[in-house]
């Protein structure tokens, strides 16, 4: 068994209250801070709406399975800086049946 987690990212900057970064733009810094933190895959949904401090926002959810949970830490810490996020939603999700194939 193995785990799953999940990560929702809001788009809206946290001190403007909009989304100023295109999607495009935050999936390329979401990639590349993954890849830059040993996350070597992930599924991203883009579209979601999320609803923060009372706002609505659209977010990207990544899943990513079989992760250090240090390396989805440092990951996030840096996507928090890039895309200016107070917080990102980290789910785990302990004892998931995947399979590659």
């Amino acid at each position: 068994m193995e785990k799953k987690v999940i990560l929702s990212i809001g788009l809206n900057d946290k001190d403007l209250h909009t989304q100023v970064i295109t999607e495009e733009k935050a999936l390329e810094t979401i990639v590349a801070t993954l890849h830059k933190n040993n996350i070597i895959g992930a599924t991203l949904k883009v579209g979601n709406i999320g609803v923060y401090m009372g706002e609505v926002e659209k977010s990207i959810e990544a899943i990513l399975y079989n992760v250090e949970l240090e390396n989805v830490k440092k990951a996030c810490e840096d996507l928090k800086i890039a895309l200016n996020q107070e917080s990102i939603a980290v789910e785990v999700v302990k004892n998931v049946n995947v399979m590659f194939i």
